[in-house]
């Protein structure tokens, strides 16, 4: 049985998100003493939030290798779009490339404040400088890296891309050019992550390594990624030495 997402209930989420917005709580959040006991609490809540994000994408999405689309095409974009929004990294800024040991890196800021410096490919460095360079906004160091290229409703540019098109102008868009589009319906970001850390894995890099690459606070969440042991080669079987 599927689990249609209906624009009603698209709509019920958004009053409940005001309502969370607008709650008379935060007008009792007056300093760092009461700030700090509202925290104590609401961790629990980012960390149920979490939790059920993950399940809910186990359970509507296919985060195995080869990616394969689940059968509700509707839940599984709606849980994709949710993943996309935590994780993506759309809002980097052009001052965000850093050279670290004569290696271009980017630094990323993610929940909690945490840094991490992830090093750029020679492929992608050539790209993204060839990119700053006709977008012409190599020189605002505190913008956004990534803009969208059209704005039809207020016509500012200089923002950074909406998680949603990068799904539908980026990935979809050039999914649909080499024709993955069809042979893989509903791809998204996370799938295209998901099989980038499986490829590191699979090619022997450090799984610490990998934690740290993708953000993930516990390398468990990694572990899903890291299908080495399924590799019929590498059994037992194939590392005894038989006379």
């Amino acid at each position: 049985m599927t689990t249609k997402v209906s624009s009603q209930a698209r709509i019920n989420v958004a009053d409940l998100v005001e309502a969370v917005r607008t709650h008379p709580l935060y007008e009792h959040v007056s300093d760092e003493h009461s700030l700090r006991l509202l925290m104590r609490t609401h961790v629990f809540a980012v960390w149920d939030f979490q939790s059920l994000l993950k399940s809910l994408q186990r359970s509507l999405t296919c985060v195995e290798v080869p990616w394969l689309p689940t059968a509700d095409a509707e839940a599984r974009r709606f849980v994709n779009e949710i993943v996309l929004e935590e994780e993506s990294d759309a809002t980097l800024t052009v001052g965000a490339i850093h050279q670290r040991e004569g290696v271009p890196h980017l630094r990323v800021e993610g929940k909690g404040d945490k840094v991490r410096y992830l090093p750029l490919a020679v492929l992608a460095q050539r790209l993204i400088t060839a990119y700053l360079k006709e977008a012409g906004h190599s020189e605002d160091l505190k913008g956004p890296l990534f803009r969208p290229v059209k704005n039809n409703r207020t016509k500012t540019l200089a923002k950074p891309l909406h998680p949603v098109s990068v799904y539908q102008d980026i990935v979809r868009h050039y999914a649909r050019e080499v024709g993955l589009i069809d042979a893989i319906p509903g791809i998204c970001v996370h799938s295209m992550r998901a099989t980038a850390a499986t490829n590191a894995l699979s090619n022997n890099a450090d799984i610490a390594k990998v934690q740290e690459w993708l953000g993930h606070a516990d390398i468990s969440t990694t572990r899903m990624y890291d299908k080495r042991q399924s590799r019929p080669e590498d059994s037992p079987t194939f590392k005894i030495r038989y006379e």
